[in-house]
């Protein structure tokens, strides 16, 4: 599940079924076709919502409830896949005027403009960005300014991150690292699982040294988020998986209870129940076909090679 979130995040600069299958989501936003996505688009679980703490599947309906009502809404993505997005504008229409929503892919030094989607990308020199294409995320900020909402960045600068995965969260002042809760190391099974998630991203190329860099830029956005979205009491976060989880990611942060974390899940061939996905950190999976077939350790492999030697 992470795999493609964190080899993406290389060029951005960073990690039995019922036939009964629930309304399609997608659908929501109109449209002839159901997915823009095909691969595995026959799976069992496509267009299936699987509520995480009652195991069970919920409808549409259930779904959008829930997020409409969470003060703080986690929304997970991968990146570079268009039916994520339209899962997320879909949520994001049912909050509830004037909500917040703040985007990773916004930083400290952007002034996002308010009017319409193509002068907010004009207002964050988008088309130069290391994100992937504003088409994807189109449907989003539009669906956003259309239920009235402010669209505010939640990311620190690239600077800043860089300077924190060369240097370390120590480097950081100490007032600051009290604010962020960065003073204390993160729990030994939280570290270690942080740590092989982006081994495995990196398909065995990521030694020792860029794993304790990754994990203290991992570490500042997921605080730094929080605190953006902490400064209003209900808000949506637009962000890859990794970070929109309330384990570990920014919902750690929150205050307990008060975010909801949703994921759009891409599915496998091979794991053809809920429960062969790993959902933890996260309170709702909504499955999707895939982008498509390619290996991500084969497309970014000359990437990956400057890294150091596979393990």
């Amino acid at each position: 599940m992470i795999r493609a979130l964190l080899i993406t995040s290389i060029t951005l600069c960073f990690v039995g079924c019922s036939t009964h299958r629930s309304a399609d989501p997608t659908n929501l936003l109109g449209g002839s076709d159901p997915w823009l996505t095909t691969a595995g688009s026959e799976h069992p679980l496509v267009g299936r919502i699987w509520l995480v703490g009652a195991g069970r599947f919920g409808s549409w309906a259930e779904l959008t409830e829930r997020a409409a009502a969470a003060p703080y809404l986690l929304l997970g993505e991968q990146h570079d896949h268009p039916d994520h997005h339209r899962i997320q504008a879909a949520l994001v229409a049912v909050r509830p005027r004037h909500t917040p929503v703040r985007f990773e892919m916004l930083d400290e030094d952007d002034q996002p403009a308010q009017e319409t989607p193509t002068a907010f990308a004009a207002s964050v020199a988008w088309e130069h960005s290391r994100w992937p294409s504003f088409a994807l995320y189109e449907p989003l900020v539009a669906a956003s300014l259309a239920a009235g909402h402010v669209l505010l960045p939640a990311s620190p600068s690239r600077a800043r991150v860089r300077d924190t995965m060369m240097s370390g969260l120590q480097t950081l002042p100490a007032e600051e690292r009290a604010t962020l809760g960065l003073d204390r190391p993160l729990p030994a099974t939280h570290a270690a699982a942080l740590a092989s998630e982006i081994e495995a991203a990196h398909c065995g190329h990521a030694n020792a040294q860029l794993v304790e860099m990754m994990t203290a830029g991992q570490r500042l956005k997921d605080a730094w988020m929080a605190r953006e979205l902490l400064k209003a009491p209900v808000g949506v976060l637009v962000a890859g998986g990794g970070h929109a989880r309330t384990d570990r990611g920014v919902g750690a942060h929150l205050p307990s209870g008060r975010a909801l974390a949703v994921l759009p899940v891409a599915v496998q061939d091979e794991a053809r129940r809920p429960q062969d996905y790993d959902a933890t950190g996260y309170d709702v999976l909504v499955f999707t076909p895939r982008l498509d077939d390619l290996d991500p350790c084969e497309t970014f492999r000359e990437q990956l090679k400057n890294l150091g030697p596979a393990q």
